[in-house]
């Protein structure tokens, strides 16, 4: 099956080709000529040559959705080919448009969990030894938490290989999966079951459906006929196909085209619709109603798109703090040994006996130093040895007499001697 974003830029070269007023044959004859067109159009062009009509040689190629079938077959017999393809490449446009989207938003975590990564393997290869070898030459002990980050870098560092081809497998088969007939399925539930996909999907979904009817009733297709597209066009949308199978019912028994299809509508659209079909202009109002859902898509995806930068940053915040958290996990961790740093830095260090038994020598040492400690307190409070032993009490001390003024020196009559002095150097 040609992919959308091929599909688009042949439409639009078809559109292009059919207004420069060449005719068709001479437009796919120039079209398969060329380098980026030649591959899809090439069987197409031997069959148009041949006297084959446009659209039964396209659907020869069964590489074709019938939906872009059905617009070239009645613009064949309407003469407003490029007028269908202009809106059947409207409508694809606005597809691959979410779709980039969406995935310029998938972007951003890839980009965040790279650096986050990145930082990581920095802080603990080059920022962490820092801070831990200072703390291992001082003795302190460390728990084994202080290693966990320094032990996951290490891991991390020899098996990055496996994880990046592990990764990249993963991508691909998720890729795989997607473009694939269960993986397609699957998207089309979740647009209708998960609340945001539904947030995202929904009003995409109502413009595409809409303008597809508008497109085929333009076309001038039989009520019957354009169910059939609707249900191949739906082919992946679960849901959506349900509700066109019991739509294909009602109408074939008989119920108005708006009434049957009311169940793939909203309200207001279903009363427009209905109004719209009693005044026969039941294709210009689904047209006018799916430009209102496009605006409104547009208006949910820029919502989107501000929500996730926010979570984004909130992600961003959260790898920061797990770095700096990193950095300082041994350095809190050293706060007594703790378990839980955390707790540890709430409760600030735990005391020196707490974290160790003494041993005999150090118990008698700290005992001698009490004994003493207490005499010199004593001493300098007034007591004969203070408190001696760490249990003696203060004894009285006597005041003195004042000191009488002393009139004069006597040395009790003594006589002085025959020694006399000599200098320094015994001369």
């Amino acid at each position: 099956m040609v992919s959308e974003a091929a599909l688009l830029d042949l439409s639009r070269a078809l559109v292009s080709a059919v207004r420069s007023g060449l005719p068709l044959s001479d437009a796919f004859r120039t079209l398969a000529s060329s380098r980026r067109h030649g591959r899809l159009l090439a069987g197409v062009s031997r069959l148009a040559a041949g006297g084959t009509s446009l659209h039964e040689a396209f659907a020869a190629q069964r590489a074709f959705p019938p939906l872009f079938i059905a617009l070239l077959r009645a613009g064949e017999e309407g003469g407003k080919t490029e007028e269908f393809l202009e809106l059947y490449a409207d409508c694809l446009e606005a597809r691959l448009k979410f779709r980039r989207q969406l995935e310029r938003m998938l972007v951003y975590p890839l980009a965040v969990t790279v650096l986050a990564a990145g930082l990581f393997l920095l802080v603990s290869f080059k920022v962490l030894p820092l801070v831990m070898e200072p703390l291992l030459k001082s003795g302190a002990e460390l728990p084994p938490q202080a290693f966990l980050f320094a032990s996951l870098a290490e891991w991390l560092a020899g098996s990055w290989p496996k994880l990046l081809g592990i990764g990249a497998l993963a991508l691909l088969a998720l890729r795989v999966f997607l473009i694939s007939s269960v993986g397609r399925k699957a998207r089309g539930l979740a647009g209708h079951w998960l609340p945001v996909c539904r947030y995202a999907t929904a009003e995409l979904r109502l413009y595409y459906i809409y303008t597809t009817m508008a497109l085929l009733m333009k076309a001038g297709l039989l009520p019957g006929a354009m169910m059939d597209v609707l249900l191949q066009f739906s082919e992946d949308d679960l849901v959506t196909r349900g509700r066109l199978k019991r739509a294909a019912g009602e109408l074939a028994g008989g119920a108005g085209f708006a009434r049957s299809v009311a169940a793939v509508m909203q309200e207001d659209d279903r009363t427009a619709a209905e109004l719209a079909e009693k005044a026969g202009r039941l294709d210009d109002t689904l047209l006018s109603r799916a430009r209102l859902h496009y605006d409104r898509h547009l208006h949910r995806v820029e919502l989107l798109m501000k929500a996730f930068n926010l979570s984004t940053l909130a992600a961003i915040a959260a790898v920061c703090f797990g770095l700096i958290l990193t950095v300082i996990w041994p350095a809190v961790s050293a706060l007594g040994g703790a378990k839980d740093p955390l707790k540890a830095l709430r409760a600030g260090p735990e005391p020196a006996a707490s974290q160790r038994a003494l041993t005999p020598e150090e118990e008698r040492t700290a005992a001698f130093n009490s004994v003493q400690g207490g005499k010199v307190a004593g001493m300098m409070t007034g007591g004969k040895y203070g408190n001696e032993g760490g249990g003696g009490t203060k004894e009285k001390r006597k005041k003195l007499a004042p000191v009488v003024p002393m009139k004069g020196v006597g040395f009790g009559g003594g006589s002085p001697t025959d020694i006399s002095p000599t200098s320094a150097n015994g001369r």
